[in-house]
């Protein structure tokens, strides 16, 4: 099975551009500390604005992407943004996971008023933008990490409850399901012993596209003023701050603009490859 795998995503380009970019973006934002060359919150008011150079400054310090409106390192900054966008991303899909799969699971195996209670619910939330639900409950709750993981959450369980409802209902009618009914095997265990692991694939694809979601959803709102406090570093703090700057100092949006990019594009790839390498209908 690993070799089947690796040799698979040897073979797709996507695959293998998708894989470099999150991998290096997930190890340069876990060392962070090791790797960014100056400290992202430290001002240096003779080196403000400089354009970005491979050229010494004239305290000997070398900014290859430039520098803020306080002389902090752009480089530093983006590479410390990493650790609170991808933090946040990946608490955000868990925890919308969680709640997605569950009333997805729930919906699909119970039927009724229950389905139709919860896909009801669903049906309303796809009705609101999700960025406008964003601001909204950001706005209600008050600007904290923990709350923008929570509030997106809230955004994206619909798309896990949707999917997951549709496998169940499927899976629920087969005559291994209904041997475990006969056997007197509780629907808990029916429920995550023999049903979850047939959705849990789809769950994977699922995460992974949408942890690109999450965060171009936290720079958004990062960038709108509704995200993380404006002293943490955070790619749409930077794009946010530099657009006052934006015909003056032109790298202070365009740089942190291109990682965000960058990254999305290669989590995208990674799950269109997972997708189709793990949906037995696209092998055929």
């Amino acid at each position: 099975m690993k070799r089947k795998i690796g040799f698979n995503f040897r073979r797709n380009w996507r695959a293998v551009v998708g894989g470099v970019l999150f991998i290096t973006v997930v190890l340069v934002s876990l060392f962070a500390n090791l790797i960014a060359p100056y400290d992202p919150l430290e001002i240096n008011l003779a080196n403000v604005l400089r354009a970005p150079s491979f050229e010494p400054a004239p305290d000997g310090t070398v900014h290859i992407f430039g520098t803020d409106q306080l002389g902090r390192d752009v480089l530093s900054r983006i590479i410390f943004g990493g650790q609170t966008s991808l933090t946040v991303g990946i608490c955000a899909v868990a925890l919308a996971g969680i709640i997605g799969v569950t009333l997805g699971m729930v919906a699909g195996f119970y039927g009724g008023w229950i389905d139709a209670l919860i896909m009801r619910l669903a049906d309303i939330q796809l009705a609101i933008p999700s960025i406008l639900l964003a601001i909204v409950m950001v706005a209600v709750t008050g600007k904290s990490l923990v709350n923008i993981v929570i509030v997106l959450a809230i955004t994206g369980w619909v798309q896990f409850a949707r999917v997951v409802r549709g496998n169940v209902l499927t899976i629920k009618e087969m005559e291994y399901i209904d041997a475990a009914r006969c056997m007197g095997v509780s629907h808990f265990k029916i429920l995550f012993r023999h049903i979850f692991p047939n959705v849990f694939f789809s769950v994977i694809i699922i995460a992974t596209l949408q942890m690109a979601r999450m965060i171009l959803m936290e720079a958004s709102l990062s960038f709108l003023g509704m995200g993380a406090n404006i002293s943490v570093p955070t790619w749409g703090n930077m794009i946010s701050e530099g657009r006052n700057y934006i015909t003056s100092a032109w790298w202070l949006c365009t740089v942190p603009g291109l990682v965000i990019v960058v990254v999305i594009i290669g989590i995208n790839l990674l799950g269109d490859w997972l997708r189709d390498f793990l949906d037995p209908k696209l092998k055929f």
